[in-house]
């Protein structure tokens, strides 16, 4: 389980104000400023590129609510856009896109797509889908606007490629060397070694790879360099023809392809992954998995550090058995896991940090993604009640959370809760603080959670849905 975000942080230089409502926020992901205009030198500096197919893919999307100084702020809205590049597939207008780690936070249903070309036009577009899988978001282009785009590769044996990134809406061009590949089986992504691609900011990731005919051999997702020569480059490529398999599935009717969930925070250690925190109840802990035991390898595979395991783990797909080695000490265990579909997917809000600075300008707001507070992700405001706070409103287990407001629309509205509820027991278990009520929700999974309040000297059941 991956808490990681691909965020980038931005400095807004505003005025502080007491009205949030207003607040609005405009985040770019994969952004930078370093482009070249050619090839950095190798054979291959001549190869055709699908400029026409290459767009930057715009997504949009409303949030409501923010974190102030540990308060959920409902009433505030955030514009947050992500940006990432996109490439054209076929001649139906269709686009895919690597997300990374923004495909945990992506709502299809909330978001708006919007393309835009290397000469500026732009166009709307609809979310066909996404690979969970494979971090991959697929769109098409508005009716009327669809142009061609790129075949994809049949080549077995690639020497010479290029590679195309949008920077700045410009392109910035790579010709590397095909030096070695290593393509393995257990994972989406085959790992290349190779020569005369300069490493820099922002990095290659997402950019679109080409054979010497102009068509598409993959999307590479990673770059970096290589632990024994200065000289080269090793780079994660997701195929073309895993991306035409997972479009496939998409255009079949799928919304969302599920990854394979282990429910589990994956922490680095020496010739594994080490295990931090499990979801209770989750494939991890139902294996037999405790704190602190060190994954060694999936299904007989080793692996080269945790991202690796996390990758396999999610490219396998829940229902699949994965049989992992884990070492306990002096021990050395093999366990089961069967993986499934994350069961309860924890909300994020953006928080609002105010740097006062030295006082000799304007204050800065500092703005980064928080994982919301279990109550705040059901419609919630509340405060956790001292005991004496608690008896006084009629709690019968003298503790307790005070209900401050209900978001309009909220599963909590739904239920039918009300500002000024006491809320106790959740489940059957008696709730103190915000925490109880993550476990609560930890354990309810998916489904429901039967809760017990105080409301007027009354004592009251409700029932929330979390599907």
């Amino acid at each position: 389980m991956d808490r990681g975000s691909d965020l980038t942080v931005m400095r807004l230089a505003t005025s502080v104000s007491r009205g949030w409502a207003a607040l609005a926020v405009v985040l770019a992901l994969c952004g930078g400023h370093l482009v070249s205009a050619a090839g950095s030198g190798s054979a291959a500096s001549g190869v055709w590129v699908p400029r026409d197919a290459l767009v930057r893919v715009s997504l949009q999307t409303e949030r409501q609510g923010v974190m102030v100084k540990g308060r959920f702020v409902a009433d505030a809205k955030v514009l947050e856009v992500a940006e990432f590049d996109g490439v054209l597939l076929g001649r139906e207008g269709l686009v895919v896109s690597f997300v990374g780690e923004y495909v945990h936070v992506l709502d299809l249903d909330a978001v708006r797509a919007t393309l835009r070309t290397l000469e500026g036009r732009t166009t709307q577009a609809r979310t066909l889908g996404v690979d969970e899988r494979l971090s991959l978001l697929f769109l098409e282009q508005e009716r009327g606007n669809a142009t061609a785009g790129l075949r994809i590769s049949r080549r077995e044996a690639v020497e010479h490629f290029k590679m195309a990134k949008i920077v700045d809406n410009r392109l910035r061009l790579a010709s590397p060397c095909v030096q070695s590949r290593s393509d393995r089986s257990w994972l989406p992504v085959e790992e290349w070694v190779v020569s005369g691609l300069r490493l820099t900011e922002p990095g290659w990731q997402g950019a679109t790879c080409v054979d010497l005919e102009g068509d598409l051999l993959g999307i590479m997702v990673a770059a970096g360099r290589h632990r024994s020569s200065s000289r080269w480059a090793r780079g994660e490529l997701l195929p073309a023809s895993r991306i035409a398999e997972s479009l496939e599935t998409i255009r079949g009717g799928v919304r969302r392809i599920p990854a394979g969930w282990l429910g589990v925070f994956l922490e680095p250690a020496p010739g594994g992954a080490r295990v931090g925190e499990l979801h209770e109840g989750g494939p991890g802990q139902r294996a037999g998995l405790v704190p602190g035991d060190v994954i060694e390898a999936l299904d007989g595979n080793l692996f080269r550090d945790r991202m690796d395991l996390a990758r396999a783990l999610r490219w396998k797909g829940p229902g699949s058995a994965s049989q992992l080695r884990v070492r306990r000490g002096t021990r050395v265990l093999d366990l089961l896991a069967t993986l499934q579909t994350r069961t309860h997917r924890h909300q994020t809000a953006w928080e609002v940090v105010v740097d006062a600075g030295s006082g000799r300008g304007e204050p800065v707001l500092e703005m980064h993604r928080t994982a919301l507070p279990a109550l705040v992700e059901l419609g919630f405001e509340a405060v956790q009640l001292e005991p004496r706070q608690a008896a006084k409103r009629g709690s019968p287990t003298r503790g307790g959370l005070l209900v401050e407001g209900v978001a309009a629309g909220s599963s909590a509205q739904r239920a039918g809760f009300q500002p000024g509820d006491v809320i106790f027991r959740i489940n059957g278990k008696d709730v103190f603080s915000l925490a109880d009520v993550k476990s609560c929700l930890q354990t309810a999974g998916g489904g429901t959670l039967t809760i017990r309040l105080v409301r007027g000297g009354r004592v009251l059941s409700q029932k929330i849905s979390l599907e």
